[in-house]
């Protein structure tokens, strides 16, 4: 099979690299915000037969919440896309990559696995005035600079809070493992407030997100230069 992607295509296995998602997320107006990156400009049903294509060819999966992937037909994703205007709960019905589909995406995108970087955060019971962190990543080093990167987007560490420990194997995402990869568990604040800015966050910061090849890199002219 081919190697070769549309747009469509490379955009909906970006989209989730990371975890399931819901397939009424795709048509969403704010679906830049979702997902982080920028949304082709091309017509729904284009959406829709990536969608399609992608699931007959094993690329990726699709299943309804709360059962295993299975065979779903083209009127059921239509179905999503036309209701999405309908309702503001996500849809039943989820897309993830396949390993295959996995594979594939790493031909295009070519990740650098070395530079990933996964946080989460959630409040602290009975402290509602902290946080605990967890940061995921594949090199210690490059844990630490993301981490110390943090203070620029409102994120205060607690001192003596951190506690490391090394995974192997490493599971990157829901598709993809490694041999080896570290997690560090901490506690912090959040505020922006004060004299924060956009623009005063550092650039090697922003660019720590640039760890594979987007598809507005891969496809400029398919993208909104606005």
């Amino acid at each position: 099979m081919s190697l070769v992607f549309s747009v469509e295509e490379s955009y909906v296995l970006e989209t989730a690299i990371k975890a399931w998602v819901p397939v009424q997320f795709l048509f969403r107006e704010d679906a830049d915000t979702i997902f982080n990156t920028k949304k082709p400009e091309v017509k729904d049903a284009k959406l829709v037969e990536a969608i399609c294509h992608l699931a007959d060819s094993g690329m990726i999966w699709l299943k309804w919440r709360g059962e295993r992937p299975s065979k779903v037909g083209r009127q059921d994703v239509e179905k999503v896309r036309t209701r999405r205007k309908l309702s503001k709960q996500p849809s039943l019905l989820l897309y993830g990559l396949s390993p295959k589909g996995g594979e594939r995406w790493e031909v295009i995108a070519r990740p650098s696995w070395y530079r990933f970087v996964e946080g989460a955060f959630n409040n602290l019971r009975k402290r509602a005035d902290l946080l605990v962190g967890e940061l995921r990543g594949v090199k210690r080093t490059v844990v630490k600079q993301y981490m110390s990167g943090l203070q620029y987007i409102g994120f205060k560490i607690v001192g003596e809070s951190q506690r490391w420990h090394h995974l192997e194997p490493f599971r990157v995402t829901y598709w993809k493992s490694l041999p080896k990869g570290w997690r560090v568990r901490f506690r912090c604040s959040y505020s922006l407030e004060g004299d924060w800015r956009f623009e005063n966050v550092p650039a090697w910061f922003w660019g720590m997100q640039n760890w594979y090849k987007r598809s507005v890199d891969l496809f400029p002219d398919c993208f909104s230069t606005g």
